[in-house]
């Protein structure tokens, strides 16, 4: 249970020494959880002077802080909700994942160039009836969700709401395959409204870069 609920138990009945035992246990366990991720944050934004202005301007646009404020509607909308927002790098992917009562920072190494690779492949074999899409499907959750995989299995996810950034919006994440299973067998996914209204100017340096690795395999011209 966790410490919402376990915090109803007390104020809403006569709680045992043990409930109560567990409810501070639960609230210190968030508090040091607040505070890795506060810290994997504050080094995150340290690193946007490193960036090219535009790439920095465009992760401090995401407004990282204010997803805090989501936790209140992921908590209205029931058990197992859980929004994942990806965010690329130059060296790395990285995965915001906040539930009703936490937050967590993870992250996987990969250069874009190499990430618009798994991601261009993946999209081949997706849109080829003739090919089996296991492979990359696999290589691609390695990337995304491996590294948070433990972390939706702590929330009990049934539901991903994702935000996703660059060419990743390019990526049918339902179609991930983690070994034994697709992703869309494991959970319900969705597309955060942002995404859906996210800038046409991100969304085709997306395609260009996606465009350039086509050319590359000799898809097109």
């Amino acid at each position: 249970r966790n410490a919402n609920a376990l915090a109803e138990a007390v104020t809403t009945g006569d709680p045992s020494e043990a409930t109560k035992a567990r409810l501070d246990a639960a609230r210190r366990l968030l508090r040091e959880r607040r505070r890795v991720f506060e810290a994997w944050l504050s080094k995150l934004e340290g690193e946007l002077a490193g960036m090219s202005p535009a790439r920095a301007q465009a992760i401090a646009a995401m407004n990282l802080r204010d997803l805090a404020g989501m936790q209140d509607t992921l908590q209205s909308l029931g058990e197992g909700v859980v929004l994942v927002h990806y965010l690329l790098t130059e060296d790395r992917v990285r995965a915001i994942v906040t539930t009703s009562d936490s937050q967590v920072g993870r992250e996987a190494p990969i250069g874009i160039g190499d990430l618009h690779q798994l991601v261009f492949q993946f999209r081949q074999v997706v849109a080829d009836p003739a090919r089996d899409p296991r492979t990359a499907a696999q290589a691609l959750y390695q990337v995304l969700i491996a590294p948070i995989e433990q972390d939706l299995a702590d929330a009990r996810a049934t539901t991903l709401i994702v935000s996703l950034d660059g060419a990743l919006r390019y990526a049918p994440l339902a179609a991930l395959w983690d070994g034994r299973q697709w992703l869309v067998e494991r959970y319900r996914v969705a597309l955060s409204l942002a995404d859906v209204h996210s800038s046409a100017s991100e969304a085709d340096a997306a395609a260009r870069g996606l465009y350039l690795l086509a050319q590359r395999a000799g898809i097109v011209q």
